[in-house]
């Protein structure tokens, strides 16, 4: 027998042991059918309804269908989440970008610290405001004004009143009912805030314009203490003696108390005090003005290098 004969495929003949009627199942004579690229569906008998090729395989069409589109539902949702982690990347990269340009913008005005701007008020730093979540409401030019508060006489506050002397020393609620009546206050009306979650509310609902307010500890700590001499606070007494007023409620491990926190402009540490509301401290005022930003942030990193040591 020849290489030819053996590859041959046996003809009708060479079958007659295995009738192609009876003898086979309906469904091997379709799956032999198939395989010799004959129409499966005319292979029937008695007219008996056509059986498809997941009735022959193990594999069931169905399932395998089923196990392509989980697979495709798994591609998709890590291609979005990459997506999304690329989002946060270049959102990180935006931010820190626009704190650096800040930050410089804050360093290029220090030398302006301490200046009498006419119509504005003595310019004291460019700030951060943040609420208690620590979420940034924006950054302000922050101003004071040339002296403490002073005492009031008959309801009328003037010049020759004012100095060290004529310091004002008086419980919080005073000093704020005083605060709400300013008018013309070094060119601006004052106003009250009982605490800093009103003074956010006010910013974010953008209804703060600019008036004479009790200062946050925050600006206190980081923009009047920070420069204090440059604000004439530069008195050699106990905490107490040098204390100011804050709208922020003191904070003891995370917990708002009744009492408002105190600055000492006296001392280097340990600078938040607190004592009760009816105490009798002084008290600076200052307001502030939303600032712009000068430059645009600069594009010295890509997304991607912000997570190579030394960039964050």
């Amino acid at each position: 027998m020849s290489d030819n004969d053996t590859n041959q495929e046996p003809d009708a003949e060479g079958m007659e042991e295995m009738p192609e009627t009876e003898a086979l199942p309906l469904s091997i004579r379709r799956a032999r059918a198939a395989f010799r690229k004959e129409d499966p569906d005319s292979v029937a008998e008695n007219g008996a309804l056509s059986i498809t090729v997941s009735d022959v395989f193990p594999m069931s069409t169905t399932a395998y269908q089923e196990e392509l589109a989980a697979e495709a539902r798994r591609r998709a949702a890590e291609a979005a989440r990459r997506e999304e982690e690329e989002r946060e990347r270049q959102k990180q990269f935006n931010r820190q970008q626009t704190q650096q340009a800040w930050e410089r913008q804050r360093s290029s005005k220090s030398s302006k610290i301490g200046d009498n701007v006419y119509g504005k008020g003595v310019y004291a730093g460019l700030h951060e405001v943040k609420d208690e979540n620590g979420e940034s409401l924006g950054w302000y030019d922050v101003y004071t004004t040339p002296e403490d508060l002073p005492k009031y006489r008959d309801g009328i506050m003037s010049k020759m009143h004012i100095g060290k002397k004529t310091r004002l020393r008086d419980t919080f609620n005073n000093v704020a009912e005083i605060v709400s009546q300013l008018d013309n206050y070094h060119s601006f009306r004052g106003s009250s805030y009982d605490n800093e979650t009103l003074f956010f509310s006010a910013l974010k609902l953008d209804q703060y314009a600019g008036e004479w307010i009790i200062p946050t500890k925050e600006i206190l700590v980081e923009v009047l203490h920070k420069n204090k001499y440059r604000f004439g606070f530069v008195d050699k007494k106990t905490p107490e003696e040098s204390a100011y007023w804050s709208m922020s409620r003191h904070d003891v491990n995370g917990l708002k108390q009744e009492n408002r926190a105190t600055v000492s402009m006296s001392s280097d540490d340990n600078l938040v005090y607190h004592g009760p509301d009816n105490s009798k401290f002084l008290t600076r005022l200052v307001r502030l003005e939303k600032a712009t930003l000068e430059e645009k942030p600069g594009n010295t990193a890509t997304p991607q290098q912000l997570t190579m040591p030394g960039i964050i």
